[in-house]
């Protein structure tokens, strides 16, 4: 018969506690997908980039946002997915050749990130109040798509070309065989459009 002391089980019993604890705050801190104002510093200070960390009110809700570039240049607007927050695109906000051209505005969606975190609306609710927006866009409209996003399906680029009614031009890019991270996994195609907007 083997002895196990009681003070092996109590150290078994403390790290398989320990190991749950790390998991809960690792994954809380994953879901939050967030930076904080200390983290976003740190990320620019290495590229030496101005930033402008800001929460403005809009239609009773806090929104939460992080800008880059000179204001007198056009802007680039991103809108992160769900979930998310504005730091999905961070690498642009800091690209030295689209500073050059814009000004970049990423946002936190509300109930996202620092924009009334917690409090998201559902998909009818933004979807409605982002079509307003849509009916206001009149400068020309590139749609990038991949075919083999499962997420947002190829077949809703004809959609989105419909939606944009007062556009004043649109063109579609196909990647094929590119999925939902185009934005990531193909940064220098997305990147080139940008610089070639005009």
């Amino acid at each position: 018969m083997t002895f196990i002391p009681a003070t092996f089980h109590f150290k078994k019993r403390y790290i398989v506690y320990s190991l749950i604890f790390l998991y809960i705050v690792m994954c809380q801190s994953c879901m939050t997908m967030r930076f904080s104002n200390k983290e976003t510093s740190k990320f620019f200070a290495p590229s030496k980039i101005e930033f402008q960390d800001k929460t403005i009110a809009f239609e009773g809700y806090k929104i939460h946002y992080v800008e880059t570039g000179n204001a007198q240049n056009p802007t680039l607007f991103f809108v992160h997915g769900s979930p998310g927050s504005w730091n999905a695109f961070k690498e642009y906000l800091k690209d030295t050749l689209l500073l050059k051209k814009y000004r970049m505005i990423a946002i936190d969606r509300p109930g996202f990130g620092y924009s009334d975190f917690g409090d998201a609306q559902n998909l009818r609710v933004q979807s409605q109040r982002i079509s307003e927006f849509i009916k206001k866009i009149t400068c020309d409209v590139t749609i990038i798509h991949g075919t083999k996003d499962v997420l947002v399906p190829y077949s809703n680029v004809a959609f989105m070309q419909k939606k944009f009614t007062n556009a004043k031009s649109i063109d579609s890019i196909t990647i094929k065989k590119a999925n939902h991270f185009i934005p990531w996994s193909h940064y220098e195609i997305i990147r080139n459009v940008l610089l070639n907007m005009q």
